[in-house]
């Protein structure tokens, strides 16, 4: 239906063929290359990754031929223009000529071209200036923004997803095929321990009541002291059998007390 709906799309679907009382197809992943290219898998993995760019490379041209360079989207948010701006600050710069800086950072020096370059290879591959780039334009009246990638620009994003994708309609008005409908794909548990609550967005309200352990101080409910628990205590028996004598003593003079 896809293909029908927005022509020129490629749509590609993997499936596994399971060994059940009678033979079905198991979604695994699917590609789908609209002029903005999504992805489905089954998991994340080294398999499933080298299926996705080998299909994404037919669709945009080989390496060789086009030269691409692919860069995480997950280096969008490892950096941050301020706090590379007051980590610049500690470099010493050196004009060695146009556009080319020596930076010093302690005993040690980078070569910085502010053409989008540096010997510590951060700003080759992030597309984001380094702390040693950024002392080099700060050193020349730039701005460290203007030498970001394009690639992190909003009129990227915007340009991105400028084309319009046609909705798809009501699955009842599907086309029938003569295909054996596919299975679900197995569920798999995630790695770690599973998460109790969401994850909130930085905007949302956050719970004034819950109680926060956040710089309250432990005590040990054995010997009394501050700094651990009871099951980190390391006090002499003595010493824990002297508190539990005292803990019992004010339980008693409570009790007189109420009576």
């Amino acid at each position: 239906m896809i293909l029908r709906q927005s022509l020129g799309t490629v749509v590609r679907a993997m499936v596994e063929m399971l060994l059940l009382p009678y033979s079905a197809a198991q979604f695994q992943r699917m590609f789908v290359m609209f002029d903005a290219q999504k992805k489905v898998m089954e998991i994340e993995n080294k398999d499933s990754w080298m299926w996705f760019i080998e299909l994404l490379l037919e669709c945009i041209g080989r390496l060789e031929e086009m030269g691409w360079i692919f860069i995480s989207d997950g280096q969008k948010d490892s950096e941050n223009i301020e706090e590379i701006k007051i980590a610049a600050t500690c470099c010493e710069v050196s004009l060695a000529e146009e556009a080319v800086y020596e930076v010093v950072q302690g005993q040690k020096k980078f070569i910085v071209d502010a053409r989008r370059s540096c010997t510590c290879k951060n700003f080759d591959m992030t597309g984001i200036p380094c702390l040693h780039g950024a002392a080099a334009t700060m050193s020349s009246n730039h701005q460290v923004e203007e030498f970001v990638h394009e690639y992190y620009w909003k009129s990227t994003y915007l340009k991105a997803y400028e084309h319009l994708i046609v909705p798809i309609p009501d699955k009842s008005q599907w086309i029938q095929t003569d295909y054996d409908p596919i299975m679900a794909p197995q569920m798999r548990r995630g790695p770690g321990r599973p998460k109790k609550a969401r994850s909130k967005a930085i905007d949302e309200p956050k719970n004034k009541t819950a109680v926060r352990r956040h710089f309250q101080q432990i005590r040990c409910s054995k010997c009394g002291n501050y700094g651990h628990n009871i099951r980190t205590c390391k006090a002499p028996r003595q010493q824990k059998e002297t508190a539990e004598n005292f803990k019992s003593l004010q339980l008693h003079n409570l009790l007189i007390f109420a009576h």
